[in-house]
Order: structure tokens, then C-alpha cells, then sequence
């Protein structure tokens, strides 16, 4: 409990009697003391008051200005809500956080205002979104008993089947009045005709009903039909509301013919690959047609990539693990995981299969296992260390079991380099022992090696485990093998004529040395350079050149040329002149979408066409008297529309009367840029000639210009041949689908079709079979895909979309946006605001009597952020202020914030109760209240 008698006035009774005689000063010293110790603020106070701070209603604004920085930074200061109390109940708006009651919570605290929140996917348009229903129904004639099946579950007494009765309808078709028995859960197929009972009950309501239409025989094929369209069945007898939807139709004699409109550019055989689809379309038979080599002409070669690779590597599931730079990992299971310092990329070499390829960083390694008794390992087992986590897979038997030297040598395909003396299990990380790794038992020979023709000074020798470097590659390399040395001088080292070195011919793999990745017991392998110099590690002399360039093309690495993995082959493409193998079919209504493509070739992305330039310079403005016409030799480069462009074929060279120089030619853009960079050629436009001098351009005759008048767009080389498909006569109905069972049709019925309603329409006829229960056409059971007043907007995926909602507040959208968005809009929503006119103080009734007028005031005022001083120039605080005044700041146009002050302390300065925190503010002007409201 707090303590209600103070110190100082206990101060005298502590002393003895004589002090008031002898010291009444000192007495008078130490009761002052308590007295200054008991002010506001200081320490007994505050020893005094420790009950009431933790008071949230009773403890100093202080305090409630850290709770508010510690539960709620984000609400403002000058929220209307009392901020004691808003301490105290802010956890109900956190734990409303993103529904709609906490948005009226929110503008209850800082406005005192009511929101409305509306969702704009209330009043969208979904396509394909309706609550489509089809309904299942069994019928029987009207009774009223029927009613009581509603909710039952009923049963076929000859059939066995069941099912949920849903609903009772009465309906009358023909003049019949029929109930209509809504189902659902359908247990076995209903018979025709069968009595039905509830389940369970052997007396009461037990009537007979009839199934629905199952299926329709067609009998005479009428004509002018067209597959979807929705027919009703006419019955002689009772049967009504029945209806077909048209499935197939034959034409009459309708084949497909082909037609040839534009050959295009770029496309190869089918088998070189040219791809055809038929899109869309019917038919009885399908038809179609072929593209064969002999087909193509206006050919070109064009150098394509005949191994191309994709996103995933050979390694799939049985990819390494490792550990990416910001301590995540991931599996190299495609090459956007895979580390550039990894020793194999994992490109699919031609025979290869994708997917769960062990990955191994040795090949044919040797290790040596010691073990006092035959440990049986054959070709194909799989080894692991138990210490360095090495496997490995037996590739050969080096050297069989030496019952003397107790060991085995193998020879090994691993990943990872197994450790000396570490215990070796097969099959499993936990299998059996096989035996341990012999002192000097393991041999590496990275993946990836390079077979290195050297050249040798003379005196220098080399061996089998020397470690080379190139002096230029810096390409680390350990001699495993001496493949070969040449009997003779085969190579010039001064290169002024004459061989006076052999050379060697070696394999060296990677080993710690090349590492770029901590993550590999041995390093991708680098390529050495062509007559670089050679030295061996440790030692700063060549001793050798290398004879050719280095590469390995079936294990790629970061050091891989992808010229040494890509393998380029040139094709011929060219235009499709004319089609092979022509198939008509038979019974097309509708022509298919015919599209042809080369995708190997259209994936350039090269653009093709016919330009006509003018020029009224001769040679066309080279200076060049030698250039007289453009050739397949030339490019033309436009800048305006960043187009360039080869010249692949001149279709024509004419000098007009005028002078006007004129040429027509045919041009392949460069890779890329019609698709996708969209660049096409801009016509009565400028554009650069470049005159070369053979066609590899490698030498520059000169530089023209010319005006491009025409152009005549082609499209994309191997995308732009047309071929159309043209249909004969069409409309015999060849199947027809049950849409709607309608009522009381009969077993085995003729039926008519309604007419198609088209010229020269021939009605069908059918027969009709039934069984199981009945379906209706179906509707939708809601408004939500189908428009309407309520649902008047489509989906624009900003505003009217499912996840997005608007807030309507007689309060400025930037006033509120960013605390709202802050505070309480849920995650995954888009947020929008409304302003509405109408507002709490609108409707407020009071009457009051107001003499009281908002003025501005003298001078401008500055602040600093997190401080609770105003400092005023040509400012008149102590005649515009008072202690306990509101001041209100304009920070910009139309923008004010209310504040308490504290203190008046002079024209020119005043204190704030609270801190400012709202940004530093270097001239603002101010207002302030006269008058009164009562």
C-alpha cells in the first residue's frame, strides 16, 4: 500500500529532545531536506508513488508515453481515443488484426469515426465461376403421400439401388401430373418401372417410377446439324422437355482439303524437324498431310545446336548435397543449384539418360583394402567410408585377394576420397565390413581429364604423380598416365622452322590444388593453353610447352568451353513449296487450325523480310565507285528501329529515270530481336549499309545509307508458313448426347430432333433407351459467373479481384493508409480507400453556443524530432498561448496537427507536453483558438 504520512513531518520525533533547544537549525536543515526529496519527481516521491505507476489510470504521462512507444508505436499521438485507456485495451485490436471489426476499432481510436468495408469480388463478373447444378430425379405419378419421402432414403425393390431423396416437385408435362423425386447419394443403377420403399420400411409409400432417358440411338441423320448444338426430343406419345446436345456429324462426303497458302522460310523435313498440330476441328477419319525433304526449296544453311541440355542434371534424386554461401543448402539436382566450383556440371552427353545418375568426382580411382580374409567384393558392389562419407562403386578387380599381403586392389568410381585406415561396409553406410583402407591406399583420378601433348626441354623429364601448371592457364594438372613419346623431334619451339622437341603425350586430372569450393575433394579441371609454358609445382622453371589447347567434352565444368560441349551442325532450311502424302478424311464439319513450325529454328527468333530501299547518292553513298549493287555480302543496320539484318538473297537492282538508285532485297534479321525484342523494320525511314568484301565479313569495303520505302513483313523464320484447312458439305448427325431426360418418355421410343433451324434442315429421328435416374440440362444455382445488375465488373486482377477490399471513411485515404497497412490489413490483400461525405460529428445533434474562432499566428515556428521544445520566430507565444493551450502546426497545405503545450516560456519558446514525433520541422506556421464553446 502506498504510504500516506510523510517523512518530513516525522523528521522532529526522530531526534532527541535536546535538538530543538541546541539544533533547531539542523532540525530545520534535515526536515527541508525530506521536504525537497517529497517535490514531484524526486526520490522519495517516487518511492512514494511506486503503486500507482504501475497503475495504467493513475501512473504519470511519462509512463503512458513508453507504453504507447512499446504496445503501440504505430498509433499516432494525436489519436482521439484516451490513451490510458487504449493502453490498456490495444491487444483487442492486435487480436482482430486483418477483420473488418478491427478496422472500425481502428478509426474508432484515432477519428472516432465509422468505416464501411465493402469487397469488391462481391460485385464481380467471374467467368466459368457459376454454381452450375445438374438436378437427378426419378418420377412417378403425382401423389401426396410423395412428400413424405423428403429426407428418406429410398431403395429399388427389383434393382437394390439407393439413394437420398432430396426434394419432391410437382410438374405436369402432356397434361400429366407427375411428381418429380429429387436424389442424391445414388448407390446401383434404378430400373424402369421398379416399385421403390423407404430403406427399412416394407409398408407405406411405396410407388412405381420411371428412370430417365440414358441414351439415343440415332435412326435417320437428318441434315444441317452442327456438334454442340442443344435439340429437343419431340415424343408422339407422353414424353416431354426431353433434349440432345449433337455430338458428331458427317459431312456430305466432307473431306478436308489442304491448301498452300505461304511456303514460309526456315522449316526442314518433318524428321529434320518440322512439327504439324491440328487444332481443333472434327471428323469421322482424321486427316492430314506430310512435309519430306524433297518438299523444301529456297534453302539456306543455318549452323543449329545438335545437343541441346535443360534445366536439370543427370544427377536427379542422387544429386550432392551442399551448402550454398548464405548457409542454406540445396541438392544439384538441376544446374541452378549447382556451385561453380563443382568438378561436373552435370550436362547430358548424347546416350544419356536424365535422373538419378550417381555423382562421382573419381573415375577408375584405385584403392586398397586390407582384410585377413576374402571380403568377396565383385564388380558393381557399392562401397562406403565410414569416416570420410565416401561411396563408391566397383568398376573392375585390379588385383585379386593376396592371402599374404591380406588385400585387395579395386578399381573405383567414387565420390569423395576415401581416408587411410577408415573402415570400408558394402552395400549400405551400415553394411557389412569389407575391410579398411591400407596406408597409401587410395589413388584419386578426378573426373574430367585432359589428355596434354607437351613438348619437353631438353634434360627435363617427367612422371607419373608430377603436378603441372601452366604458366599462361594457370591450369593445375597431375601426370597419371605417360600415354606415349614420340621417337622423334615432332615440334618447333623457336618457331622459325625446323622440330627439335618430342613430344609427350599425357593424362593429367585436377586434384586439391584446382579446388574452388571447399565442398569437393578435388577441383574442376581448367584447360591448358596451346604453346604455353610448363613447370612442375615448386619449381618456378618451364620445362616444357604445351603442343595443342586442352579440353575434356563429356565432364563440363566452369572451365568448360561451351564451344568443346555444344556441338554445332549445319542444316538446310528453306521454304515449303509444296505437301506430301495429302489425307483427306472423312466427316469434318469444321476445318481444323493447321500450324506449322520448326521450333528448333523459330526459338532464334530471327525475322525475315522484303525491304525496298532508295537511294540518290551513287554507290549508294559509300565514296566506294566499286560499290554499284548490294549483295548477299552486306548487312543493313536501321537505328531508329534497332533492327539489323543480313542480306540473304537481292531480288532486284533498277536505276529510275530520276536517278533514284532502287534495290529489293530479302533479309534475316539477328537472333533474338523480332521475338522477343519485338524490332521490326521502320518504313520511310534511314538506315546503314554496310558493304563488306566476302561473306565471312571480316574486311569492310564501306558504309552507305539508303531510305527504306517498303517493307513486307514475313514473320519468324520457322513460323510463318499458312497452311488452311477447307471443308466440304457438313450436318448429318452421327451421335447425339442425353442432355435432358425430361419426363415420361418410354422404353425403346421414336423420337423426332427438332429442326436445326438452318436452310436445307433435315429433322432426325432416334430411339431411346432408359435406366438409372434422370438428369436435368442443369443451371446455375448463383449469379456469380453470369452478369448482371449486382455483378456488373470483370476480374481486372487490381481492384475487382478476390483478394483485395475498400474501406469508405469520411476520413483523406493518405491520412490513414500507411497506419492501417502497418497495423492491421492482412497479408495477401490489396487494400483501397473510399471517402464518404457523411460523418459522425454530421450527425451529432448538440446546441451549443460558439464564440470561439481559430486564428493564425504570429511568425513560424521550428522542431526538433523526439523534443518537446517550440522555438517561434517573430513569434508572440505569451500573448497567443497559455499553459495548457492547444497549438495547432501546419506541417504543409492543408496538413495540421494538434498539440498540448506545457509551458509558455517566452514569445519565442514553449514546451510541448509530449514529445514531437513527426519529423524535424523547420518553418511551420501556427494557430491558435479564441473565445469559448459552451
Amino acid at each position: 500500500m502506498a504510504l500516506t504520512e510523510k517523512l518530513s513531518t516525522l523528521v522532529e520525533r526522530q531526534f532527541p529532545a535536546f535538538y530543538k533547544e541546541e539544533g533547531p537549525n539542523f532540525l530545520a536543515f534535515v526536515k527541508a531536506y525530506y521536504e525537497y526529496m517529497e517535490q514531484s519527481g524526486k526520490a522519495e516521491d517516487v518511492v512514494r508513488s511506486l503503486s500507482d505507476y504501475k497503475d495504467i489510470d493513475k501512473t504519470i504521462d511519462s509512463f503512458i508515453q513508453y507504453f504507447r512507444s512499446e504496445l503501440m508505436p504505430e498509433i499516432p499521438n494525436d489519436a482521439l481515443a484516451d490513451k490510458k485507456l487504449l493502453a490498456k485495451r490495444i491487444k483487442d485490436l492486435y487480436t482482430t488484426k486483418g477483420t473488418i471489426e478491427s478496422y472500425k476499432l481502428l478509426f474508432r481510436i484515432l477519428y472516432n469515426e465509422d468505416v464501411e468495408i465493402s469487397f469488391p469480388a462481391d460485385q464481380m463478373l467471374k467467368v466459368s465461376d457459376g454454381d452450375f447444378k445438374i438436378d437427378r430425379y426419378l418420377t412417378t405419378h403425382h401423389d401426396p403421400k410423395a412428400y413424405s419421402l423428403i429426407g428418406k432414403t429410398i431403395k429399388g425393390t427389383d434393382s437394390q439401388a439407393e439413394a437420398l431423396v432430396e426434394d419432391v416437385r410437382r410438374v405436369v408435362a402432356k397434361g400429366r401430373d407427375i411428381d418429380q423425386i429429387l436424389v442424391s447419394n445414388i448407390k446401383g443403377i434404378f430400373s424402369t418401372t421398379e416399385t421403390i420403399k423407404i430403406k427399412g420400411q416394407d409398408t407405406g409409400y411405396t410407388p412405381i417410377v420411371e428412370a430417365g432417358v440414358k441414351s439415343i440411338s440415332i435412326v435417320s441423320q437428318g441434315g444441317e446439324y452442327r456438334p454442340g448444338d442443344v435439340i429437343q426430343m419431340i415424343s408422339s406419345k407422353s414424353g416431354d422437355f426431353g433434349k440432345v446436345v449433337i455430338n458428331d456429324v458427317t459431312d456430305l462426303g466432307g473431306q478436308l482439303a489442304f491448301e498452300l497458302k505461304d511456303g514460309g522460310s526456315g522449316y526442314q523435313s518433318q524428321s529434320d524437324g518440322t512439327t504439324i498440330e491440328y487444332i481443333g476441328g472434327d471428323g469421322d477419319s482424321p486427316a492430314s498431310f506430310q512435309v519430306k525433304s524433297g518438299d523444301i526449296t529456297d534453302t539456306f544453311a543455318l549452323s543449329q545446336n545438335s545437343n541441346k541440355f535443360g534445366s536439370n542434371t543427370m544427377f536427379g534424386a542422387s544429386a550432392p548435397r551442399i551448402q550454398y554461401r548464405d548457409t542454406s543448402h540445396g541438392i544439384m539436382n538441376n544446374h541452378a543449384n549447382t556451385v561453380l566450383g563443382a568438378p561436373d556440371f552435370g550436362f547430358r552427353e548424347a546416350g544419356e539418360d536424365l535422373g538419378n545418375n550417381d555423382y562421382r568426382t573419381n573415375a577408375n580411382a584405385v584403392i586398397v583394402l586390407a582384410n585377413t580374409a576374402n571380403p568377396g567384393v565383385v564388380v558393381g558392389d557399392k562401397l562406403y567410408g565410414v569416416t570420410s562419407q565416401a561411396n563408391a562403386v566397383v568398376k573392375a578387380i585390379r588385383r585379386v585377394y593376396n592371402a599374404t599381403s591380406d588385400d585387395v586392389v579395386l578399381a573405383v568410381d567414387t565420390y569423395k576420397n576415401f581416408q587411410v585406415n577408415e573402415k570400408i561396409n558394402k552395400t549400405s553406410k551400415v553394411g557389412v565390413t569389407v575391410g579398411t583402407v591400407k596406408t597409401n591406399g587410395f589413388y584419386a583420378n578426378t573426373i574430367g581429364y585432359h589428355v596434354l601433348k607437351i613438348a619437353n626441354t631438353d634434360g627435363s623429364t617427367v612422371s607419373v604423380n608430377d603436378e603441372l601448371v601452366g604458366a599462361v592457364s594457370g591450369a593445375f594438372g597431375v601426370i597419371k598416365k605417360v600415354n606415349l613419346v614420340s621417337s622423334g623431334d615432332e615440334y618447333d619451339s623457336d618457331g622459325v622452322g625446323g622440330n627439335d622437341r618430342k613430344i609427350l603425350t599425357l593424362t593429367v586430372t585436377a586434384n586439391t590444388t584446382a579446388n574452388v569450393s571447399s565442398q569437393f575433394d578435388a577441383g574442376p579441371m581448367k584447360a591448358f593453353i596451346q604453346n604455353e609454358g610448363i613447370r612442375k609445382v615448386g619449381s618456378g622453371t618451364n620445362i616444357a610447352n604445351v603442343v595443342f589447347d586442352t579440353a575434356n567434352t563429356l565432364i563440363e565444368n566452369v572451365h568448360t568451353k561451351l564451344s568443346d560441349s555444344l556441338v554445332f551442325v549445319n542444316g538446310a532450311i528453306g521454304t515449303i513449296a509444296r505437301l506430301s502424302n495429302r489425307i483427306g478424311g472423312s466427316g469434318f464439319s469444321a476445318n481444323p487450325n493447321v500450324v506449322l513450325k520448326n521450333r528448333n529454328v523459330s526459338s532464334l527468333g530471327i525475322g525475315e523480310a522484303y525491304l525496298t530501299i532508295q537511294s540518290t547518292v551513287a554507290n549508294w553513298g559509300t565514296g566506294n565507285s566499286q560499290v554499284t549493287i548490294l549483295d548477299t555480302n552486306d548487312r543493313i543496320e536501321q537505328t531508329s528501329s534497332g533492327s539489323t539484318a543480313n542480306i540473304m538473297k537481292v531480288v532486284n537492282n533498277f536505276q529510275h529515270s530520276n536517278g533514284v538508285y532502287e534495290t529489293e532485297v530479302r533479309v534475316w534479321q539477328d537472333q533474338l530481336q523480332r521475338d522477343p525484342g519485338n524490332r521490326n523494320w521502320s518504313n520511310n525511314a534511314t538506315t546503314a549499309l554496310k558493304i563488306y568484301n566476302d561473306a565471312s565479313q571480316s574486311s569492310l569495303k564501306g558504309t552507305g545509307s539508303g531510305k527504306i520505302i517498303k517493307v513486307q513483313d514475313e514473320g519468324i523464320l520457322g513460323d510463318n508458313a499458312v497452311v488452311n484447312g477447307v471443308v466440304g458439305a457438313n450436318g448429318t448427325v452421327k451421335s447425339a448426347r442425353v442432355l435432358d431426360s425430361g419426363f415420361s418418355y418410354k422404353q425403346g421410343e421414336l423420337v423426332t430432333l427438332a429442326s436445326s433451324g438452318r436452310l436445307n434442315a433435315i429433322q432426325a429421328t432416334g430411339t431411346l433407351t432408359l435406366g438409372h435416374v434422370a438428369n436435368s440440362e442443369g443451371y446455375y444455382a448463383s449469379t456469380r459467373g453470369q452478369v448482371s445488375s449486382s455483378r456488373g465488373y470483370i476480374q481486372d486482377s487490381n481492384f475487382y479481384q478476390e483478394f483485395s477490399y475498400e474501406i469508405s471513411a469520411p476520413i483523406a485515404l493518405t491520412r490513414y493508409k500507411d497506419i492501417a497497412l502497418r497495423l492491421i490489413h492482412p497479408g495477401g490483400q490489396k487494400f483501397f480507400g473510399k471517402f464518404k461525405t457523411s460523418t459522425n460529428a454530421m450527425s451529432q445533434s448538440v446546441t451549443s453556443s460558439l464564440i470561439r474562432t481559430r486564428k493564425k499566428g504570429t511568425g513560424t515556428v521550428a522542431i526538433t524530432n523526439n523534443s518537446n521544445t517550440v522555438t517561434g520566430t517573430s513569434t508572440a507565444f505569451t500573448s497567443q498561448f497559455a499553459n495548457g493551450d492547444t497549438i495547432i502546426i501546419e506541417t504543409g497545405e492543408s496538413v495540421f496537427y494538434k498539440a498540448v503545450i506545457n509551458k509558455v516560456n517566452s514569445a519565442t519558446s514553449a514546451n510541448l507536453n509530449v514529445n514531437w514525433k513527426l519529423g524535424n520541422i523547420s518553418t511551420a506556421n501556427v494557430h491558435y483558438f479564441t473565445g469559448t464553446v459552451t
